[in-house]
């Protein structure tokens, strides 16, 4: 299946579809907290200033998760009216895409990137 236009163009997401996808992420994340704080342990990636740095807790994870859930609808490329939106901070990711077919794409992840020397 061709998930592209030919001519790619792709619906922006609606108002509507955000706030479904919004729900169907924020009752995903507890779970997917509870995953990952036992990763940030063991790399020991930790949050905050220099003087306050901590590795986040389950509770830290899943609080730092409804923010960017939230955040997806003040984005800017909502806004501009996009397929897609993604928001990171802290080796969190939330997003949502959507596809020429009308299929849409919601996303909780995990990365990390090291600063090139």
């Amino acid at each position: 299946m061709n998930i592209y236009s030919e001519n790619n163009t792709i619906d922006p997401i609606t108002p509507e579809e955000l706030h479904s996808v919004q729900s169907y992420l924020k009752d995903l994340a507890p779970e997917f907290a509870a995953r990952m704080a036992p990763v940030y342990e063991l790399l020991g990636f930790e949050w905050g200033s220099d003087d306050e740095a901590c590795v986040p807790d389950a509770l830290d994870i899943e609080e730092e998760l409804y923010d960017l859930i939230d955040d997806l609808d003040g984005s800017p490329l909502l806004e501009r009216g996009e397929a897609y939106i993604y928001i990171s901070t802290g080796g969190l990711t939330v997003g949502v895409e959507k596809f020429s077919d009308g299929s849409i794409y919601r996303h909780l992840g995990f990365d990390i990137q090291e600063d090139g020397e």
